[in-house]
């Protein structure tokens, strides 16, 4: 004996299935392979050598359509908590990648929540040593967003990282 009216939230439910879609479908391309890096190079005005390259992430889980640029994605990684494991993925391709190209050097972009976690410094630390890659040839890229709303946290990690030998970047500074 009630009346129920139907109000647009907003879209959250439809934002919530789309978070879920995302997330599985990450989830599933880093086991598959088809979450795949490419590198792009950063090129010096002077000289026009090049002087490292940047790794970009695409998402080529569905063949009949273009793989998709992680501004598709990223918002709804974040929000699904997954931001660390994907990073922990592309720093270990990243790595494969310069065991093959002796010499080369990195750009990774980084999620301050990878930067909350104790163990970063170690699983980084950790990866090269297995594979004997100098800390030198990489360069960790932060947005100046995601370092202020974890300082503390990201500060003690770079700290640690940066006395390793590793180097940082803000990105979108």
């Amino acid at each position: 004996n009630r009346v129920e009216l139907y109000r647009e939230t907003g879209g959250a439910l439809e934002a919530l299935v789309a978070d879920n879609d995302w997330s599985s479908r990450i989830k599933s391309a880093m086991k598959d392979g088809t979450l795949e890096i490419y590198f792009q190079p950063v090129v010096s005005t002077i000289g026009r050598s090049i002087l490292f390259h940047e790794v970009l992430l695409r998402l080529s889980d569905r063949p009949e359509s273009s793989p998709v640029h992680p501004a598709a994605f990223m918002s709804s990684i974040h929000r699904s908590g997954q931001s660390a494991s994907l990073d922990r993925f592309v720093i270990a391709r990243s790595v494969e990648a310069l065991v093959k190209s002796p010499g080369s050097h990195l750009s990774i972009n980084i999620s301050g929540s990878s930067f909350a976690k104790a163990d970063f410094a170690d699983f980084v630390e950790e990866l090269l040593a297995r594979h004997s890659v100098g800390p030198e040839r990489i360069i960790f890229e932060l947005t100046e967003n995601e370092v202020i709303s974890n300082l503390r946290e990201a500060e003690a990690v770079m700290s640690s990282l940066r006395k390793r030998g590793f180097r940082f970047a803000l990105d979108d500074f």
